[in-house]
This record gives C-alpha cells, structure tokens and sequence, in this order.
C-alpha cells in the first residue's frame, strides 16, 4: 500500500519524523504498528496546518487498511436502505418539483424519513466498535469538530466514499431547496456527535461550516436534546437577534433527519435523560465558500441572510 503518492508530500512526511525513528514509510514494518507510532507523535508534537493535513490523511489510509468492521456492508452505499420518501423526494427534484415528503416544519428547515431504526443501530454499533477498538489499541480518536467532545469522524475509518456518493444521490433536494449556488454541492465532512449524561449534554449557538447540513438522529432512547433555530445569517449579523417567526424548536425522531442551511443559527438544549446519537453531515461547495469568504472581507451581506428581511 503507498501511503503517500505526492512526492512533496513524501518529502514532508520525512522530513517532520527524521528525528524521530519513526518508521512510517518503512514497508516492512506492520501497518498496525506505524498507525500507533503515528497516533502517539502527532498527538504530543505541534505541526504546521499543511503538515496536519498530509498526516491526517496518511492516518486515514492507514485505519482504512488495518480497522476490522464490524457490519462490513454498511460501507457500500447500494446496502443503505433508504426510505422510499427520501428516494421519491430525490427523484422529483431532478425535475425540479418539491416531494410533500419533505415536511417544511419551519422556513428552511426541511424534515423527512431517510433510514430504518435497525439500520441507525448498526451504525451505531460500528462507531461504538471503532471507538473501543482504538481504545484497545491506544489509539487517539479526532473528534468531529471543536464544540463535540465525544463521537467520531466517519470519513476517517472508511466511510469517506459512502458520504462522497451520498453527496452526490441527495444534492438535487438541496438544489431544489436552496438554490443553485448553495445547493450545489460537492464535498462533504461527516460525523456521529453523542450527548448522554456525564459527556455532552447540550449545543450552544453556531452556525456549521457548511453550505447544507443533514442531521439525521441514530438514537435511541432519551429525553430533552431537541435543537433549535434562530434564522439565517451572513457573518456580519451572525449575533443580531432572531424575529419571532425565526425562532423554532425541533425535536428528534430516530430514523428521520432534518435539511437546513449550514449558516441557520441553532443549538441544542439540554438532553435530560438517555443518550442521544446524530449522524450529521456538513455538504460544501467551494465556489460558495469562496464567495462567502469574499463577502464577509467586504462586508457585503449575501442575498441567503436573512437579517432585515421579511419572512
């Protein structure tokens, strides 16, 4: 297995581990064995971004190659069972027509059954299998974001090529949804967040780095967790208050997911009881990245913010 094609990328690698022994890039050596020499440096040393990057992804390739699943067709995506209302709802907004499937339950905010319960626990099942084999490998996990102290990042131990075909079976909703520009689509970063009690318990504001998120709860008993909603925003008026109308509460379904703008402010009130899981995925276009880093340095608001405008 190369690990590395880029011959830059090689150089770095190289260079950042000489003094350490590491043996990396040494073929001989057992791909388990270079994967917990990798975890254990990285997560003493500091690095550079583009440095962070090129080890992630060597990491990356590395568990793809030694993590054993636990429900191996989980990672095909023609084995994921999608509800037929998540189909229909795909197939007529490739003629551009909006499926009653999808339940506006507030502007911009789009529900819809997407999985059967025993499927979200299988995946379930295979995050909690990942998790406690890399505890017994001494193994650090990457969380999924900053504001997540506890689940995993899908994409890193497998499931990159099942969300990249995700992205792409599901980006005509969210065309239809939400317009050309934002709706369209191209990468994705998806995750598994959990709250239960004595971890993570809440959300607080934020806005996702994404142009669309789904939010899909995985279970399974709990109570109290639900989100809520306080209108779009650009990064200007990202802290100017809600309307009435803005502000909506949503609470969790297992097997149902919820479509909304990555820059619809929301946060997620206190779980009471239980534990509750989320597969969440953040969809991204870099042309619409592009241009909302470019609004936000000339401090142009969007024609998506909501702010000043009537609902």
């Amino acid at each position: 297995m190369e690990l590395l094609e880029d011959p830059t990328e090689i150089v770095i690698i190289q260079s950042f581990f000489k003094e350490s022994g590491i043996t990396l890039l040494d073929r001989s050596f057992p791909l388990l064995e270079r994967l917990k020499q990798l975890s254990a440096i990285t997560s003493a040393t500091c690095m550079n971004c583009y440095a962070s990057t090129i080890i992630r992804k060597v990491q990356q390739r590395l568990l793809i190659c030694v993590y054993p699943p636990l429900h191996k067709p989980l990672f095909s995506l023609k084995n994921w069972p999608w509800s037929s209302e998540l189909v229909s709802a795909v197939e007529k907004a490739k003629l551009g027509k909006i499926s009653s499937s999808l339940n506006e339950v507030s502007r911009g905010l789009f529900m819809i059954e997407i999985l059967p319960i025993e499927f979200c626990n299988q995946l379930l099942e295979e995050v909690a299998n990942y998790e406690s084999w890399c505890h017994g490998n001494q193994l650090s996990i990457h969380r999924p974001n900053t504001m997540n102290s506890y689940g995993a990042i899908l994409d890193e131990f497998g499931f990159e090529p099942v969300l990249q075909e995700l992205t792409d079976f599901i980006g005509p909703i969210f065309k239809l949804l939400y317009g050309e520009d934002t709706g369209n689509v191209g990468s994705h970063h998806g995750f598994v967040v959990e709250y239960e009690l004595g971890k993570d318990l809440n959300l607080g504001f934020h806005v996702d780095d994404s142009q669309v998120t789904l939010n899909l709860c995985l279970g399974s008993i709990f109570t109290g967790g639900d989100l809520w909603f306080s209108g779009v925003r650009c990064p200007p008026h990202l802290n100017t208050p809600n309307t009435s109308k803005e502000y909506f509460t949503y609470s969790h379904i297992p097997g149902t997911g919820l479509i909304h703008m990555g820059k619809h402010r929301h946060g997620a009130k206190d779980l009471t009881s239980g534990k509750r899981s989320n597969l969440i995925v953040w969809f991204r276009s870099k042309k619409e990245r592009d241009q909302e880093l470019k609004d936000c340095q000339d401090k142009i608001c969007p024609n998506w913010c909501w702010y000043g405008k009537s609902n």
